[in-house]
């Protein structure tokens, strides 16, 4: 079968499309939503539920972009297009303004580097809900020098100021996250089958200070995990002042931090980090599915399945 040309089931723009011959499924080439495959039915069901759940499904352009980015191809079914979507869901603007940075930053070869980002075909890279919202983060960054375009092309550098805002301490070992949580007997099951599965989905390895075997300090500890870590997770149920210590430190270093605290404790967190995008759960594998989902759409190396 040959290639034709026809509107991409994703973002609606116009993308290169090859049917399969043994399976009957499409795969696409977009420039916005990257190399996919899509079964008929799928398509189907995006339909419908572009007039049901209109945020959500963007999201999809997202998975399949970045997927792209990392030499993948998704195929879409409708088995997981809920999950694949639901992985780059609910994130806030401060946070895809950082995921700009990020990109930036991870593209640049040395300071004041050109990067290529067009933000009307490169929205699902920082998982912006289509072409507006990222122009308008990126005039964002512009604003408040963080970011500056180069030349009249669609290039863009980062300011001293959004390269030392990204840049981390150090670097972290690749796929090693830290957990920062009380260790209270009533959250073990939290830790347990919610965090630590959570993470082994993605491939990584977790880390918590009481379950290390050690001869130095426990402060010394802490430290050295947070400093050799990729990202931090801290869980603020009960909340312990330790557990905004080490989430402090760890933004200090510049590594990401995902913030989680249970739903019936959240009124008490404190109005410093309220800011930031906690997940809220309420039983373990409440947590572990929503941990899962952002780690996948935050830390780069995350394994989809």
């Amino acid at each position: 079968m040959g290639t034709n040309t026809e509107n991409c089931p994703l973002c609606g723009e116009p993308a290169a499309s090859e049917r399969v011959s043994d399976t009957g499924n499409a795969k696409f080439r977009c420039d916005t939503c990257g190399n996919f495959e899509i079964t008929l039915q799928a398509q189907d069901m995006i339909r419908q539920a572009a007039r049901e759940t209109p945020d959500l499904f963007p999201c999809l352009s997202a998975a399949t972009r970045l997927a792209t980015e990392r030499g993948e191809r998704i195929v879409i079914k409708s088995g997981n297009l809920r999950e694949l979507a639901q992985q780059h869901a609910g994130l806030s603007p401060t946070a895809k303004l950082r995921l700009l940075l990020e990109y930036l930053h991870g593209k640049s070869g040395f300071f004041g580097a050109p990067v290529p980002f067009n933000p009307n075909k490169d929205w699902p890279l920082i998982r912006a809900a289509k072409r507006d919202e990222c122009n308008a983060i990126v005039h964002h960054a512009f604003s408040s020098d963080l970011a500056k375009r180069v030349g009249d092309d669609m290039k863009y550098t980062l300011t001293w100021n959004g390269w030392q805002n990204v840049d981390p301490i150090g670097g972290g070992t690749p796929g090693l996250a830290f957990v920062a949580m009380a260790f209270s007997p009533d959250l073990a099951k939290a830790f347990e089958d919610g965090i630590q599965p959570g993470v082994a989905d993605c491939g990584f390895q977790s880390i918590r200070v009481d379950k290390e075997a050690f001869s130095e300090k426990i402060c010394d500890r802490i430290i050295a995990d947070i400093r050799r870590a990729q990202f931090v997770i801290a869980d603020f149920t009960h909340q312990r002042n330790g557990v905004y210590f080490e989430a402090g430190y760890a933004l200090a270093l510049g590594r990401p931090v995902i913030w989680t605290c249970r739903e019936d404790d959240v009124d008490n967190l404190h109005f410093d980090t309220r800011q930031y995008p906690h997940i809220l759960w309420t039983e373990p594998a409440d947590l572990r599915t929503q941990l899962r989902n952002r780690i996948r759409a935050l830390i780069p190396g995350a394994r989809l399945a």
